[in-house]
Order: C-alpha cells, then structure tokens, then sequence
C-alpha cells in the first residue's frame, strides 16, 4: 500500500481484516469511509472493486479498479484483480492481456502466473503455461492453487503420475481444498484406480458447499464411474441429483443424454443435448452427441451436419490429417486431383469407403490416405483410385492435390437422405488366389457343411461390452449341425474357444495362418471363402458388407448409429441382415432366431 495518514490506515487495516473474514458488508462501509474524504486513495478504490467482484458485480467493480491502477500503474496485483473482473463480465482477450502486463511488471506475481497459465492451457500450449506455473511457485511455493493447476497441466501433457504428485502437494498445503480433491479424483478416473477416484471425490463432497462447482463435478463423475460399471440407473440418479441443485452444468446434461440414449431413452437424451446447447451454444460435445443420436434416427442431414463437430470432442481420439488444403465442400473438381484422409476406427473407414464410389460420376481424381491394413482391398477394387497408407504419401502427390476431406464428411455431401442409401453390393476386393486357396483348406475340414465365419467380442471402449456376447452365450447357434463354424474374432481366442469345444463338443476351426491384427488383407480372403458371416457389431461384419459376402449382424435394442433403430436390412451394406435385441441387454431371443435361421440355410 502507498504512504497514508495512521487515520486512512487504520480504517484501510479494519476493513481489509473484515474483507479477509468475510465480512463483505462492513469491510465496504470502512473502505467508503475513506473514499469519502480521499476519493482518489488507490487502495480503497481497488479492495471496493474487489467486494464487488467477490460479489459476483465484476462491472462495478472495473471503474473502481481501474482508478486505481491510474494511481498505481506499476502495481502487478491491481492488473492482476482487473484481469480477473474482465474476465468475469466475459472478455476474454482482454482479461488476457491485462494478465501478460501484470506478468510483465513483476513476473514473482504468483497469481498473475496462474491466470495467464490458464489462458496458455487453453492454447494447449502446455510447456509455455508450465513454465508459468513453475514461476509463480517459485514465487510463492504455498499456493495451493498453482499446485492445482500445474497438476492439470502436467495431467494434459499426459504426465500423469507427476501431476498426481503435484495434487498431492497442493493438498500438502489445504488438505481440504475441495477442487483440488476433484481433480485428483478424475485423475485416478482416467488411470483407472477407480476406489481412488472414489475416495478421492467423496473427501471432495465432505468439505464442497452443495451447488458448488466442486460439488457437482465431483458428484456427477461419481455418476460417471457408475454409468462405467453398466449401473445405469444410478448413474442417471446420480446425474438428476447434480441437475437438480446445478441445472446449468452442461458436463452432467450431456453425460445424463449418453446414459439416457444408452437406457433408450431417447427423447430425453435429444432434450439434453439441446439443453446443453441452450445453456453453451458452442459446446462440441452437445452438438457431436446430438448428431449420433439423429443419425442414429434416420435424421441424415441434421445429423450429418452436426457430425463435423467431432473434431472438437475431446473423447473424440481420431488424428486430424489436416495437409493445409482447403477443405472440399462438394463444389466441381473436374479434372482435379481430392486428396481424402481416413480417420476413427478401421470398421469406420471400412463403411466409409462406400461413399468413394459417388466420387467416380464427378470426373474427379482422388487421392484416398487410409489404415495401411486397408490399401491393398480398396486399391485392387478401383483403378480409378490412388490410395496410400498413413503416411506414406509422397509430398509431390499432396501438392497436386486441390482440395481434402477426411473420409467420415463425405456422408454430410453424398448421404443426407434415405434415397442417397444407393450403396454398390461390394466395393473392397480380396485376393482372388488367397480366396480359392483357405475356401479349399476349408472345405476339406467343413466336409460339404455351411462354412460359416464367427466374431463374437468387441474392444470398442464405448460400445464394446453392450455389443459383446461370450462365446459360452452362443451354444443355440453352435450346435447346427449343418455349418462349420470359422472364428474370425481377432486377439488370444484359444481359451474361449477350448472351454467351448469341452462344454459343447462343437468345433470351432482358428486359422493360426490369418491374423487381422496384422493382416486385413487375409481377414477379407478368409471372409470371402465362406458361405457366411455372423457376427456382433465390429470389423468382420463391414468387412464381409464390403465384400458384398452375406452376413447376418446381432446388434442391442440400442446399437450404435450406423445400424440404426429399426428394420432387418442394413442400409450401407444390402447383403447384411440385422437381427435385433427386443429387449435391453437381452441376447438369448437373437441367438435363438439366429440358431433357428441357420438350421433353415442350406
């Protein structure tokens, strides 16, 4: 504080230990007494400002801080509290730039570091906002909260045990620091120490003031490790509970719209979505979800404009391969080479790739970079594509190219209604001399029965265990005994497939020659030797749709979009039939109606 009379600075001192208590109210009265005779005194126009920003009146508090900052230009803690104003009322550059200048004037500004660290973590510039960080606890190493949000950092740049170490220190400092308690506890989440987590948020709830922001994110991840364990309806408990007391915390009205889409409640999970837009209009993850559900509905244009917002989800993990071209909107090429880049997994890619035939009606040349598993099935079954491997692109071909679209846009210009649904019968092409070489391997051992390929597992983190059976599950289909049965589930099946032969006496034939993990190109050779294919939802089934080879889908009451919510016919592949759960999570209904179909295919 500047140089002041024992009068100003005795009231300055009485009310700056009221402010300090709490007492919001006398502290003001004591900071206008001053202001009355001294209308320009520095220190109280700043602690006034102060109250009101405390107060939640960042726009009253503005003018009175900076009347102060005109009376101390130099002070480092009076830009750092303007900083905070404007960023209160919304501005956001601006709050920015009055954080660098405070920085400027006294980098040892522990607070200044901290704010201006979290604008550079929202750059993702993680080292530089580190840096920041490490500064102001060199300045003052006691902040609980630079400990705080330097663990979040560290947490972005994927350090996770350091930033574990760096929660633990904050709370070295305030053991009961609630929002550090959280974010220790959607640490332990991510690395899956989910008793952690647990015991973490649940300190959080001991000492966070219900309707808090520490409150409800720690309450609402608690629904969110439900909701992971299959326990829905606790989850969704647990999600009105946080929405109840926080009705504008979008997090748990777009994690209440996944467990609802996911419990078939998809009216609710559409209002959800939307009341998460109306409360954050740019929210990536609101409008991503919305667009599955729509395309989930059939509601193809909606849903596909909408689908463009993935790359700003950050569950979203596919790796932008953005080659600095503009990014192609449908207009006319003619002549011109359209580089298209593949993203998300290869079942993805796989039923995106149906799309690539609308391209050859435009005269365009097109370039297509995509899973190096996938090149050999796509390029032997079009001449009219140049197709490339994840990285492997010569730089000369990107330099010829005009335009670029990643492979899952291509549905927002060629599929945005049902009568755009005109998929060819087979667009990937197998080895024609591998094909005849496993279909003879196999019918030596099928001895004229049905040769029939089987995938019963899924790894998908997010679908995978609501698509999956056991292959204990599929005895009513095992035990045909007109068909041969081929597995065609990728990773270590030798256990399941033992214990099957020992309970049921059924073999189930592993071709230890063909590996999908490796070898995409042999999966689809051993597809296109059999007579058919059933499956659960994964990559054997669009394979077999893309080889136009017959296939029979099992899919939940709820599947994932791409089969949609009704009918037996599956839209991107006319050769796959789609049976359906009629009950939730209930299997045995399909693997009956299966087994029986089977029985009757000669």
């Amino acid at each position: 504080m500047s140089k002041i009379s024992p009068e100003i600075a005795s009231r300055l001192d009485e009310g700056f230990t009221k402010h300090k208590a709490g007492d919001l109210k006398g502290a003001l009265i004591l900071y206008e007494k001053v202001l009355k005779k001294h209308p320009a005194q520095p220190d109280a126009l700043w602690l006034k400002g102060t109250i009101f920003l405390q107060s939640g009146d960042p726009h009253l508090a503005i003018p009175l801080i900076e009347k102060a900052i005109k009376a101390r230009p130099d002070d480092a803690a009076i830009w750092n509290d303007l900083g905070m104003a404007l960023e209160a009322t919304g501005d956001q550059a601006g709050s920015r730039k009055v954080f660098e200048k405070a920085v400027a004037l006294d980098p040892t500004q522990a607070s200044a570091q901290i704010n201006l660290a979290r604008f550079l973590v929202g750059d993702r510039d993680f080292d530089a906002a580190l840096d920041a960080i490490d500064k102001a606890i060199g300045a003052q190493a006691y902040l609980p909260e630079a400990h705080n949000v330097r663990g979040s950092v560290l947490r972005d740049l994927g350090r996770l045990d350091e930033s574990l170490a760096a929660y633990a220190t904050g709370l070295s400092h305030d053991p009961h620091n609630a929002e550090i308690l959280v974010n220790k506890g959607l640490l332990l989440h991510q690395k899956n120490d989910l008793l952690g987590a647990r015991t973490a948020l649940e300190r959080a709830l001991k000492v966070a003031p219900e309707g808090t922001a520490p409150w409800a994110d720690a309450t609402m991840t608690l629904g969110v490790i439900s909701a992971e364990a299959g326990n829905l309806e606790d989850a969704l408990d647990i999600y009105d509970q946080v929405i109840g007391v926080c009705p504008d915390h979008v997090i748990t009205r777009i994690n209440r719209g996944g467990a609802r889409e996911r419990t078939g409640q998809l009216d609710g999970a559409d209002s959800d979505c939307r009341a998460a837009l109306a409360i954050d209009p740019g929210c990536k993850d609101a409008q991503y979800n919305l667009s599955r559900l729509q395309l989930l509905r059939g509601q193809w244009s909606d849903g596909w404009d909408g689908y463009e917002t993935r790359w700003g989800v950050s569950s979203f993990i596919s790796k932008k391969r953005d080659r600095g071209l503009p990014l192609w909107d449908g207009n006319d090429l003619s002549g011109q080479e359209l580089l298209i880049w593949g993203e998300q997994g290869v079942g993805d890619q796989i039923l995106f790739s149906g799309i690539l035939s609308n391209l050859s009606d435009l005269g365009l040349e097109v370039v297509v970079e995509i899973e190096p598993r996938l090149v050999p099935l796509i390029q032997r079954a079009s001449q009219n594509l140049s197709v490339y491997g994840y990285d492997s692109l010569p730089e000369e071909v990107i330099k010829s190219c005009r335009a670029q679209i990643p492979i899952g846009s291509l549905g927002r210009l060629f599929r945005r209604s049902l009568a755009d649904f005109a998929s060819p019968q087979s667009y990937i092409k197998a080895d024609e001399r591998s094909v005849a070489d496993l279909a003879n391997k196999y019918k030596a051992h099928a001895e004229g029965r049905l040769m029939v390929g089987i995938a019963w597992h899924s790894v998908n983190p997010s679908f995978g265990t609501t698509k999956s059976l056991s292959l204990e599950q599929w005895s009513p289909i095992l035990k045909s005994e007109n068909a041969f049965f081929v597995s065609l589930q990728y990773g270590d099946t030798g256990a399941a497939i033992a214990d099957t032969e020992n309970n049921t006496g059924v073999r189930i034939f592993s071709d230890p020659d063909v590996d999908p993990m490796q070898s995409l190109d042999a999966a689809a050779s051993q597809i296109a030797a059999l007579d058919l294919v059933i499956a659960t939802s994964g990559t054997a089934v669009h394979l077999a749709g893309a080889l136009g080879k017959e296939a029979w889908v099992m899919v939940p009451k709820f599947p994932e979009w791409r089969w949609g919510l009704s009918g037996d016919a599956a839209l991107w592949y006319p050769n796959v039939q789609i049976f359906r759960q009629t009950e939730k999570d209930q299997w045995s209904e399909v693997l009956d109606t299966v087994a029986k179909a089977l029985s009757q295919r000669t």
